[in-house]
This record gives C-alpha cells, structure tokens and sequence, in this order.
C-alpha cells in the first residue's frame, strides 16, 4: 500500500495542510480527513485522515520523517491504510519553484455516466456548497451504507472528482447550470481544474 493513516490530528487540520506536509516527499494520489461524525467524536478535539502517497518509496519516507512530530500542537500518528485505487494523474504535486514558473497541471472532470447519478451528486453539492461541511458529515454518516453515495468515499472516481468540483463551484458562486470556464486551482500548488 501507498496509503498513510494519520492519526491525531488537530481539528483545524484540512486536506490542504496535508498535501503541503506530505507533498514535500512526492506526488499525491488522495487525501481525505475523517471529520467527526458523532458528539464524542467532536469532543475529542482530534481527527484522522488518509493521505495516499503516489508510489510507495515516498509514503516509506513520509511515514518515517513524519512519525511523531507535531502538527499544529498534536504530534501525529502514522500508520499503513488499506490500498486505493490512484486517478490517472496525482491530486498534488509539490514544486519549490515559485507560481509564476510552475507548469500547472489538469484535473478533468467529467459529468457521471449515469442521468440518475448526476442529479443525486448535483443536489447533494448543492446543499453542501450552501450549509457547509457539517451538513456533508451527516450524510456521510448516514448514507455509509448506501452504495448510491459511493462517490463520498471514492475521491478519485470519476463521480467523486465531479462531487469535489461541483461543490467547489457551487461555493464559488457560479450556478447549477452556469460555470465559470476558465481553469482554476483549489488551492495553491494544486492542480488546475
């Protein structure tokens, strides 16, 4: 496996933090926080996630350089996840040359095959885009077993890259049916969508 499990995680940790933290031992192919689901879980004051490495020299050399050490006042815990399947390309890519001189990479995204499952995903990310984060968890927990809402736990599918899109552009502003053109990045150092 290439997947690293990071345990204790200070609760203001994003996905974007750890792709800066991992990244500088090579490319990404997925990152996914476990936010809280339950009030224990919120009241513990830590999270967990996942950051899957591109190949597995660098989650080797990530594992070992990142054992232990501390991570906004938490040290973190880091173990092996089970194996996942990587997109064509990696999510992140690290490069200490500064923006201006990067060359800048694409994210396609491409509506789902299936009619039903675009609606399912386009109301979805309408409701996540207009109440947050919170409102996500909650049908992340209850939807669990729900093979419909699959694309929740499979960041690097074809459904899962349109669900991340479609609720960035919705927070964003642009409409279910209006969007804007023009490639964009989530975040700094990420990849263009």
């Amino acid at each position: 496996t290439t997947n690293l499990y990071v345990g204790n995680l200070h609760p203001s940790v994003t996905e974007e933090i750890l792709c800066k933290e991992f990244g500088v031992f090579g490319p990404i192919a997925s990152v996914k926080i476990m936010w809280p689901r339950t009030p224990e879980e919120k009241q513990r004051g830590r999270n967990c996630g996942f950051v899957n490495m591109w190949n597995r020299e660098d989650a080797m050399k990530a594992k070992d350089a990142k054992a232990d050490e501390e991570l906004i006042g938490l040290e973190m815990k880091i173990g092996w996840g089970k194996c996942l399947p990587k997109p064509d390309q990696p999510i992140y890519v690290h490069d200490p040359k500064p923006p201006a001189v990067r060359e800048m990479r694409d994210m396609r995204v491409q509506h789902p095959k299936d009619p039903d499952q675009k609606a399912l995903i386009d109301k979805l990310a309408t409701y996540v885009a207009r109440e947050g984060p919170d409102f996500e968890r909650i049908v992340i927990q209850r939807e669990s077993e729900n093979p419909d809402f699959d694309f929740l736990w499979e960041p690097t599918s074809r459904e899962g890259i349109y669900y991340k899109w479609k609720v960035y552009s919705l927070a964003q502003s642009d409409s279910e049916f209006e969007w804007r053109r023009s490639p964009f990045q989530m975040f700094v150092g990420g990849l263009m969508w």
